[in-house]
């Protein structure tokens, strides 16, 4: 794990002042802005802007960012693709933590749902809620000792310029060199030595327990290309909300050639012509008809062995022949504990969503009682 030392205002700038007439100096007595505004770059002047101006426009923005304290943590109402589909329907969909004040400053980690480098950040809490705006506010006042939370803050600020985590902790539960938002705010205080209080959601974290589990035994390595390729799901028309940034031709493509090449069960499928030729013929329409719900998993599993039978001799009898090369690499055992973990109900601490440390909430902020 790399550490630095990073100053809270470590950000872009050195640029023009900012005009006269945007409202920034109204913005900036109010608070709203920090006092030195002027001095970051064209682009960041515009995005603290926009942020000041959504927390103007919405008291409940105004009034959370006056209660924060430095190692409050702030929860994120709305909707997020990931987030929301992964964790049963909750309205958290972001964590951060608040490691400065005068001007509150916040240390998150900026997902792939929004522009700029997937990693974690310092920013101000304007350049927060530009990214995130948010229909509520859950503010959390971890009950520690003051050098408990500086300790954590001092982690998290440390963790700066680390990327995200596309893998949620489900291929390196224990990494502590790519994070998550909930995932950098849980793991400050349990390194200071403070653990928030959390709530688990057991079923969440059962069937996350087998698809580690599985992903063990097919010894999927946690390379960058399983991480980019999660990510680009992220932000395909595959989940509710993505931006379709990426077609789910493309997605296959990257599936075949950068993804199952990481595991030396599936590289031999990955490299044989009929699978390759099957596989990218039929998974970029089926998976769209997964996504809308026009196809059960079942179904789909159905018809891709519709379509093996269907090829010729010589195909199947290569295909088969590289299954079994697969076959013999499979860890049966890991394999044996994936179908343990789901017929018991075994639970690991695979995730920390937002939504498990609301019990710890005191404050809401919001259009509707949070």
């Amino acid at each position: 794990m790399r550490i630095t030392s990073i100053r809270p205002a470590a950000l872009p700038r050195r640029a023009a002042p900012a005009s006269a007439d945007d409202g920034s100096a109204a913005l900036i007595a109010r608070g709203l802005l920090p006092p030195d505004f002027a001095r970051y770059d064209a682009a960041t002047r515009e995005n603290l802007l926009h942020g000041a101006r959504l927390i103007a426009a919405a008291p409940y923005r105004e009034a959370a960012m006056r209660a924060l304290r430095p190692g409050d943590v702030v929860l994120v109402a709305g909707y997020d693709p990931v987030v929301t589909n992964l964790d049963g329907g909750t309205r958290w969909v972001h964590a951060a933590l608040v490691t400065g004040v005068d001007p509150v400053m916040i240390t998150e980690v900026w997902g792939p749902n929004g522009s700029g480098a997937c990693q974690v950040r310092e920013v101000p809490f304007a350049q927060f809620v530009a990214g995130t705006p948010g229909e509520g506010y859950q503010v959390l006042h971890p009950a520690a000792d003051p050098a408990a939370v500086q300790r954590a803050i001092a982690y998290a600020r440390a963790q700066v310029g680390e990327p995200y985590d596309f893998t949620f902790g489900l291929i390196a539960p224990a990494n502590e060199d790519a994070w998550y938002c909930s995932q950098l705010v849980a793991t400050a205080y349990a390194k200071a030595g403070a653990p928030l209080p959390v709530s688990k959601d057991a079923q969440r974290d059962k069937t996350l327990a087998a698809i580690m589990q599985g992903l063990k035994a097919v010894r999927l390595k946690d390379a960058p290309a399983v991480q980019a390729f999660i990510g680009q799901v992220a932000q395909s028309s595959l989940l509710p909300g993505g931006t379709a940034r990426y077609t789910t031709a493309q997605l296959v493509d990257d599936l075949l050639d950068h993804v199952l090449p990481t595991s030396p069960v599936l590289k031999p499928l990955a490299g044989n012509p009929a699978a390759r030729q099957l596989l990218k013929a039929y998974l970029p329409g089926a998976l769209e008809r997964l996504a809308a719900g026009k196809l059960a998993p079942q179904a789909l599993l159905d018809e891709l062995r519709d379509r093996v039978g269907k090829l010729p001799l010589a195909a199947k009898l290569s295909l088969a022949w590289a299954c079994l090369r697969g076959l013999v690499r499979v860890d049966f055992l890991a394999a044996w504990r994936a179908w343990q973990a789901a017929r018991k109900g075994a639970v690991v601490d695979a995730m920390v969503s937002p939504a498990d440390l609301v019990q710890a909430g005191q404050q809401s902020f919001g259009r509707t009682a949070a």
